[in-house]
């Protein structure tokens, strides 16, 4: 009886099927594709808590907005994500509003630049942008090729019809808001079925509708500018925010007097469509020194695995117990030399994928370790910036 059941089902579906290719002309129905691929975002602590109950990073055929205040890592962290991405053999896409990258920092931070791989883009306006987007995207249906499209950013992207006006006078407000309503709808679908990867850079400004509530969050109280239409059509909103205070900076050889060389920013995964929303991280983005520009977020392991049963505490000594039953002890002031020994490394990371990926998908432990900056926030928390207050939509 179950089998015929199923088999007039099955007929009654491919029916349907037939029926809505017949009305539209194509194929119509299909089954969801979950994302393929994950590009690394060069952080082992942000791509450990993307996707529920595995490793993640940016996921391919997506949008993405990365937002936060000034010097808080966006260009930077989007970069090291299409470096990433490149190498998996994604084409680069760079549409830079800002006019601010220079070939050495993209050199440095891994990314090939040859005209065969890297398109570099300097957009007049908004509706360019879009343009440049769609234009990619019938391509890469075309030619079967993947692209990481990055823009920086939407905060510094005019619309045309700013262009036209004097300096002083009023713009209509909404103009950038409704075009990205426009250009959203029109791509998201698009760019899932090429297979390509829009990462959208954004600024923050004052939320005008906040001001004056008392009770209102430090969340509640900034915004994004261009519109609610990326916070739509985003499957993940990252927001950076910069930590301050000296011990925030990284320093050559961590000398308290040393040169800074970098800086700790905070994560939090605003809204994320992978089961993730609300979780936070950090990391140091290391930008000066004699080495290469990169994250380093080794650090911030040891608070990813202190609840672990494999760690053992006595006092300010702590014991590691390794795969094969082997101890290794270390104090949290030597926690960086340790780790550079592989095999040391090597058991880190097998226990930070425990805790931050398999634990929290099991919901075991203390659920408050995977939200704590966000409680901090909500609780009160001053921002450890200014929010620029502007009039834009």
């Amino acid at each position: 009886m179950a089998k015929k059941v199923i088999e007039k089902t099955q007929i009654g579906a491919k029916t349907t099927a037939q029926k809505l290719a017949e009305k539209f002309g194509r194929e119509m129905t299909t089954i969801p594709e979950p994302v393929s691929e994950w590009y690394s975002t060069g952080s082992v602590n942000l791509d450990s808590i993307v996707n529920k109950g595995a490793m993640g990073g940016i996921p391919c055929g997506r949008v993405i907005e990365v937002y936060g205040p000034e010097s808080s890592g966006k260009t930077f962290l989007a970069l090291i994500v299409a470096a990433n991405a490149q190498k998996m053999g994604a084409k680069i896409v760079v549409i830079d509003a800002e006019h601010s990258i220079d070939t050495k920092f993209l050199t440095d931070l891994g990314i090939d630049i040859s005209e065969d791989k890297f398109t570099y883009i300097e957009p007049d306006n908004a509706e360019e942008v879009l343009e440049t987007i769609e234009f990619f995207v019938k391509m890469a249906i075309e030619t079967g090729d993947r692209y990481f499209i990055l823009w920086d950013s939407l905060a510094n992207t005019v619309a045309k019809g700013e262009q036209t006006v004097e300096f002083g006078k009023m713009v209509v407000g909404g103009e950038k808001a409704k075009l990205m309503a426009q250009g959203f709808r029109r791509l998201s679908t698009q760019l899932g079925k090429a297979k390509c990867t829009l990462v959208v850079l954004n600024q923050v400004k004052a939320n005008l509708a906040a001001i004056g509530n008392m009770f209102a969050t430090a969340d509640e109280k900034e915004t994004t500018p261009g519109g609610a239409a990326l916070r739509f059509a985003a499957s993940l909103r990252i927001k950076l925010s910069p930590r301050k205070g000296k011990s925030a900076y990284a320093r050559v050889d961590d000398a308290e007097d040393g040169f800074i060389i970098g800086s700790e920013v905070k994560v939090t995964l605003v809204k994320s469509k992978f089961g993730t929303q609300y979780r936070t991280c950090s990391f140091k983005i290391i930008s000066g020194g004699q080495g290469k520009p990169h994250i380093a977020d080794e650090e911030s392991w040891f608070d990813a695995i202190e609840d672990s049963e494999f760690l053992k505490q006595a006092g300010a000594w702590y014991t590691l117990i390794m795969s094969d039953g082997s101890e290794e002890k270390f104090t949290r002031k030597n926690w960086m030399e340790k780790i550079q020994d592989p095999a040391f490394k090597k058991r880190v990371l097998e226990l930070l994928f425990i805790e931050q990926v398999e634990k929290f998908a099991r919901q075991e432990g203390n659920a408050a370790k995977y939200y704590k900056l966000v409680e901090e926030r909500v609780h009160g928390e001053q921002l450890d910036y200014k929010v620029p207050e502007e009039s834009e939509e």
